[in-house]
């Protein structure tokens, strides 16, 4: 404990760039952040502690509730937890992986390890990212961003309070890429607002559709709506996905959304060749509409909206 004191000490001094020599063999100490930021991919943060040689992590208990609340970020200017729902755990592994190379434990901190990381990923919109440990807290985060030219890394120590500096967040997505070439400019010129209620007014024109399921007369001129509808909910979801950086990788729930989308454009043929009841194709159709929504909404987040 006299150790992290004297790193404390030292850093609090402006003596960060002597930090590696003290803090070699002790990370252990301290909870280690590894934030990872690539083009077209969402933020992947990862924390791993060690609570078999963390004094103040008696047991994987205390370890998981000290992640959970081991650093913020902020959003609209203001600092909100990471949201313990979309917490991904990992128990065991290695601290190679988790910690840059001069932070590893050696000496006396290289016996017994228990390593337990918290992860999570999240698409994110603006072009920085600001983390914050919680005031008050009384672990001591270490956080680090891989190198991707081999070079050393980055990395930084907060204590309870501290705020990182504005870091970049890399923009460029595949879809964005193409936009100077196909002289589509107005794309890259729209917000994510735009899209958001873009794709809305699609799924109305979709359920616009359906309506005309119970009307002879109308069926052909309801399915020109739930056609455009479609289209619209289409384009605009791959703006959004733009806007959120993530066409490059895209996560598990987009794939599900869009297998969803090829559904709504079929149920209307399978209702017009009786092998559904209209009825039951309008009920199947909301069914997805929720699901649709659920994913929309809990799922492009990777963070507490709430206050």
């Amino acid at each position: 404990m006299r150790r992290v004191r004297l790193l404390r000490f030292i850093l609090a001094a402006g003596g960060a760039v002597l930090a590696p020599l003290c803090a070699l063999g002790h990370g252990s100490e301290f909870l280690v952040a590894k934030l990872k930021l690539q083009a077209g991919a969402p933020v992947q943060l990862e924390v791993t502690a060690d609570f078999g040689q963390n004094p103040l992590l008696a047991d994987e208990a205390a370890a998981r509730a000290a992640l959970l609340k081991s650093v913020q970020i902020r959003q609209k200017g203001h600092f909100r937890p990471l949201d313990e729902k979309s917490v991904v755990w990992r128990e065991g592994g290695k601290w190679e992986d988790a910690a840059p190379p001069a932070i590893l434990p050696v000496g006396e901190d290289s016996g017994v390890h228990a390593l337990i990381t918290a992860r999570w990923e999240w698409p994110w919109v603006e072009d920085t990212l600001v983390l914050q440990v919680p005031k008050g807290s009384l672990h001591d985060v270490l956080l680090w961003m891989p190198s991707k030219d081999g070079s050393t890394p980055k990395w930084m120590m907060l204590l309870g309070g501290d705020v990182t500096r504005e870091i970049p967040v890399p923009r460029e997505s595949r879809l964005l890429a193409l936009v100077p070439a196909t002289g589509s400019g107005i794309i890259a010129a729209m917000s994510l607002s735009f899209y958001h209620y873009l794709h809305l007014i699609g799924l109305i024109l979709v359920f616009v559709g359906f309506g005309g399921l119970f009307s002879k007369e109308s069926f052909r001129s309801a399915m020109k709506w739930h056609g455009i509808g479609l289209v619209i909910s289409l384009v605009s979801g791959f703006g959004m996905l733009a806007k959120m950086g993530i066409m490059g990788s895209m996560p598990w729930w987009v794939w599900v959304k869009i297998a969803l989308w090829l559904v709504l454009g079929g149920l209307p043929v399978l209702a017009k060749r009786r092998v559904i009841a209209p009825g039951v194709v309008v009920l199947l159709a909301v069914i997805i509409g929720a699901v649709l929504a659920f994913l929309g909404y809990t799922y492009k987040t990777g963070f507490s909206l709430g206050a």
